[in-house]
């Protein structure tokens, strides 16, 4: 029930009290939520409201919504943190997750204007292109684009990152970033991520840029990644201070 009176938001409890259902395992993963109408009338509130506290759960990857269908609890979910910034591989093993990497491509490009200045680059100067899909306990969750200078890292080619991770191959070859300026935004799927991530309609995907840099300021690496919105969860902790956070890549 919620407390009319408090100073908490009717659609922030209605919110908290579907959270802990799903935390405490009454509503598991697959179950469907009741409908607006049912919520609306256990809670007693408004139908907007009702849609305000499902978009909170749906935008931290909690439930989703089948158009036509309804709306689900979403299956365990991927969570990184924002502090010392681990990468997916680190993160997903953590959190217990079974991974597999599967490289979809990898070859010596030239860059385009965009990625070249990222990694400061002239146009003309090779780089290593690696397209890479991971899978999560058997489930397509992320596809992974990365870009390095060829010049820096060369030998990258040779190494197998179906079986070793590419920032563990990096700091083989005494290339260890310290340091990534990394955005991120929540989008719809292009046509083509839909089909490679077997995603559902509706269910939108996180889109995370990073440049990483080495001790000597020079970037090692721009990455473009796409992770199912279900499935990924990312966890950011602040604080003051200006300390430098070591990470780990994918």
């Amino acid at each position: 029930m919620v407390n009319k009176s408090s100073h908490i938001s009717l659609h922030i409890q209605i919110r908290n009290e579907l959270l802990g259902d799903i935390l405490s395992g009454k509503l598991e993963t697959g179950d469907r939520l009741p409908s607006e109408n049912k919520l609306r009338t256990r809670f007693d509130v408004s139908r907007t409201t009702v849609r305000l506290a499902l978009a909170d759960l749906s935008r931290a990857g909690f439930i989703y919504t089948k158009p036509g269908k309804g709306t689900y609890v979403a299956s365990s979910i991927i969570e990184q943190s924002g502090y010392r910034i681990p990468g997916f591989s680190e993160s997903s093993r953590k959190g217990g997750t079974r991974i597999i990497c599967k490289v979809l491509q990898k070859e010596i490009s030239k860059p385009c204007e965009s990625i070249a200045a990222r990694i400061q680059l002239n146009p003309e100067e090779q780089i290593i292109y690696i397209k890479r899909l991971r899978f999560g306990n058997g489930i397509p969750v992320g596809l992974d684009n990365a870009y390095l200078p060829f010049k820096l890292c060369p030998e990258i080619l040779d190494i197998d990152l179906e079986q070793k991770s590419l920032y563990d191959s990096l700091r083989d070859l005494d290339l260890t970033p310290i340091r990534a300026e990394q955005m991120m935004q929540v989008s719809m799927p292009t046509e083509e991520e839909k089909g490679i991530l077997d995603l559902d309609e509706g269910i939108p995907v996180m889109l995370i840029e990073r440049i990483a840099f080495l001790s000597d300021g020079k970037p090692i690496e721009y990455a473009k990644s796409t992770y199912r919105g279900d499935k990924y969860h990312f966890n950011m902790i602040l604080g003051r201070g200006g300390d430098t956070h070591f990470f780990r890549g994918p």
